[in-house]
């Protein structure tokens, strides 16, 4: 460890080994956390966008120690424990998140727990000898075997029912529970009166949107640093179990197919906000690095089947909500092609002429060929922040190739009500709205 490191080259450090050696997975979504020093913290916190840390505590933490609290940060954000409180307790809820993580942290033998010894007050540890070494010696944080297995409202009501018969925990969390927008927040002991947008005074101020959309981001970024994980050296051992187990309920539940191509191409905005989608460049790193501009292109790709049910009523909806998702940004390139055994004519829109998309015909009614979308970008070199794959589910061979980008399949007609699933990439379901009924 380089002695004259500050903390904040210590948390970057921690940030570079966990992509490079130690956990691709928690690697990745520690990028997408902003690194905010924060005097009013005690130790450490997250509000699901940013990391904020005191100096001072983490300058006492070996690179190991610090790893460990980056880690367990960003695991507050992949459960949405910020969001997930309702009117739980703030402490006793960071309490129960703490148990979750920190078990699962060990098994993953990410970094080092940190201990009480640096911790302690030079006069008591003069006045206290014994204790102070019996209490350096603990863990600076909240980790029991008995909670193993089990969510965070499980372990809250554990904790609740333990309170109410006058027993305390071993120990406290570390860390600060802080609420995103909530202005000074949480159970910190911090003594700002409110966020600037320079976090030097309390948590940052967030708007009601990006709030809003906190919880969807988190599940995307979460999934995709799944997938970079799996195809890591270690593979899925890098996942934490309860991640896997939570991805697994997000992709088979049955989600709103609108509302979750509005997010997944909202993910694509290269920004700087904090959960947007990284550069794709840094692909071939296994890393990746959040994309610094708010003004560059968003391409979005629809391939649409047209061997099985593919009916004019289906095509106009998928086409007019995917046109109403691309007129959210100031600029974009919308490609749309047909395919059965080979693709047809490839229609491109951008703000200029998106009103022709009303003029889209349906090409091809052969069999299914799914590989040659993949082979015709291919050869073309187009390469989409997200391709939206409309199909009834039923190829003839391969889906296609799972590494060459993001793919959203939307599955319509027999294969939607046999709940088929695609064996990479998010799937969802076409659903009919129900005529008479207005989607808010």
């Amino acid at each position: 460890m380089a002695s004259n490191w500050n903390a904040e080259d210590k948390i970057v450090k921690a940030r570079i080994d966990f992509i490079h050696h130690d956990c691709v997975f928690l690697g990745n979504l520690s990028l997408r956390l902003k690194l905010v020093e924060a005097d009013w913290l005690p130790t450490a916190g997250t509000d699901g966008f940013h990391l904020y840390y005191n100096p001072k505590f983490i300058d006492k933490l070996t690179l190991d120690e610090t790893k460990f609290v980056v880690g367990h940060e960003v695991m507050h954000c992949v459960y949405e424990h910020m969001v997930r409180r309702n009117a739980r307790d703030p402490k006793m809820w960071n309490m129960a998140g703490d148990y979750v993580i920190n078990l699962e942290l060990k098994d993953l033998n990410i970094g080092r727990i940190p201990t009480n010894e640096k911790f302690i007050n030079e006069d008591f540890r003069k006045k206290n000898p014994k204790k102070a070494e019996e209490l350096g010696s603990q863990p600076m944080c909240l980790i029991d075997e008995k909670y193993r297995g089990m969510g965070s409202e499980e372990v809250f009501e554990l904790l609740k029912q333990d309170q109410k018969a006058g027993k305390q925990p071993k120990g406290d969390s570390f860390d600060s529970h802080i609420e995103p927008g909530q202005g000074q927040g949480g159970d910190q002991e911090g003594d700002g009166e409110g966020g600037d947008e320079t976090g030097k005074s309390g948590p940052i101020p967030v708007s009601k949107e990006q709030l809003d959309r906190l919880p969807d981001e988190i599940r995307k970024a979460v999934m995709d640093a799944a997938k970079v994980a799996e195809s890591a050296e270690g593979g899925a051992g890098n996942i934490p179990a309860g991640v896997k187990a939570l991805i697994d309920q997000w992709t088979d539940s049955q989600m709103d197919w609108r509302e979750y191509l509005n997010n997944v191409v909202q993910s694509c905005l290269k920004s700087d906000y904090w959960w947007s989608k990284p550069s794709r460049k840094s692909w071939s790193s296994g890393c990746y690095l959040p994309g610094m501009k708010n003004d560059e292109m968003v391409s979005v790709d629809v391939a649409i089947d047209t061997s099985g049910s593919m009916g004019e009523e289906l095509l106009r909806d998928i086409l007019g909500e995917t046109r109403g998702i691309m007129e959210q940004f100031a600029d974009y390139r919308l490609r749309v092609w047909c395919f059965d055994t080979q693709t047809y004519k490839v229609w491109e829109f951008g703000p200029d002429n998106v009103d022709e998309i009303d003029n889209f015909e349906i090409e091809g009614r052969g069999g299914t060929e799914f590989m040659c979308n993949w082979q015709m970008m291919k050869d073309n070199e187009i390469m989409p922040d997200q391709l939206i794959f409309c199909t009834d589910g039923y190829p003839c061979g391969e889906w296609g190739d799972p590494d060459y980008c993001d793919t959203v399949f939307l599955i319509f007609g027999q294969g939607a009500k046999n709940n088929v699933k695609a064996p990479f990439g998010v799937t969802v379901y076409y659903e009919e709205i129900k005529k008479g009924n207005d989607r808010e």
